[in-house]
């Protein structure tokens, strides 16, 4: 898969993130493809592919959504446009849990004329009602962190149009299958037993990375990229989220949470890992 510079582009607009570094081609430059492009235009349709290789139809999507609940990335180089990458995909996950069927997918990203590996990458998730089981909860016990600062982002209703048409190679046509989206069509979220269009979690998370660089965390420092989806954000009316941006002892990690307008968590666990040597 080569990354075309209109694709690269397109997306890191998307995210609500036009700095030079993703849009500026002039005097020669080459620019760096915005960090959750692989989550967002490989791994979620490669997680899809992976489910539909077991029993698993496309039929049953309507009946059972299935949602992102974790998103894992490690990078070992970052992309550039014109670069052409591997995708080996691996489905590690497939069992009955509380809400369904646990699913985790795993993706090694490779550059297709060196070899080398430019991320390590992980797409879990749950087929909702699916086989569920009743199973004790495991206690999950998280680490407390103060609150540095605090950020604000507004997202329009019409914001997963734009994602859903940025996320995709302009130069190839869309598949049928990509007409099965609850972000984009009411209808569908509402056969979904949702109460109306929801944001794509991988959407917000872009939005949140976007905040959270600056001139000193430079995306092409960034190493690692992890968070929980912990709750559905629903796309009636313009939606506000706030960003709680805690600051680790090790000065080059962040973690970070996002709750709504209504104090509910949308993101749990997040972390934003920059290179040891990136001063921040």
């Amino acid at each position: 898969m080569e990354i075309n510079l209109t694709w690269a582009m397109n997306f890191s607009a998307s995210c609500g993130d036009v700095r030079e570094e993703f849009i500026d081609n002039s005097k020669g430059k080459i620019p760096f493809v915005h960090p959750i492009f692989l989550p967002a235009c490989v791994e979620v349709s490669g997680a899809f592919k992976s489910i539909f290789q077991t029993e698993f139809s496309k039929k049953q999507l309507l009946k059972h959504t299935f949602v992102h609940h974790r998103c894992d990335i490690v990078f070992h180089k970052h992309l550039r446009v014109g670069d052409n990458v591997r995708t080996t995909i691996s489905l590690d996950t497939f069992e009955p849990s509380n809400r369904g069927t646990k699913t985790s997918t795993s993706f090694l990203h490779t550059d297709l004329s060196s070899g080398e590996v430019i991320a390590v990458g992980r797409f879990d998730g749950v087929l909702l009602g699916l086989n569920a089981i009743t199973k004790e909860k495991s206690p999950t016990i998280l680490k407390v962190f103060r609150v540095s600062a605090t950020h604000e982002i507004n997202i329009p209703p019409e914001s997963a149009h734009l994602w859903d048409a940025c996320i995709r190679n302009p130069r190839r046509t869309r598949s049928l299958a990509a007409d099965i989206n609850v972000h984009t069509n009411l209808q569908l979220a509402l056969e979904a037993s949702l109460p109306s269009r929801t944001l794509n979690g991988l959407h917000l998370l872009a939005l949140v990375v976007s905040k959270l660089m600056n001139q000193e965390r430079k995306p092409q420092n960034i190493q690692r990229i992890s968070c929980t989806f912990a709750a559905p954000v629903y796309l009636a009316y313009t939606l506000q989220v706030l960003i709680l941006e805690c600051q680790d002892e090790e000065k080059h990690t962040i973690h970070f949470q996002v709750k709504d307008k209504a104090e509910r968590y949308v993101i749990k666990q997040g972390l934003l890992q920059f290179k040891s040597e990136s001063c921040l």
